[in-house]
């Protein structure tokens, strides 16, 4: 069980990461939804979206239940 988990997050992150990067520079509607934020992290930029981390991890955990059982 902890391990579906621990993989829909590690899915989720990896998928927040590349969608807001890609998204950061254009406007529109879908910026306005998804709203990167953006973290220094030493000198490197990341951006990062809380709503596609939840949505990305959801479906991930969706996904694993369904062919798990």
């Amino acid at each position: 069980m902890e391990s579906i988990m621990l993989k829909s997050m590690i899915i989720g992150a990896i998928a927040s990461l590349i969608f807001a990067y890609l998204i950061q520079d254009t406007q529109g509607l879908i910026r306005d939804v998804v709203n990167p934020i953006e973290i220094k992290v030493v000198d490197v930029r990341l951006f990062w979206s809380w709503i596609v981390f939840l949505l990305c991890a959801g479906l991930s955990y969706v996904i694993h239940r369904l062919t798990d059982a």
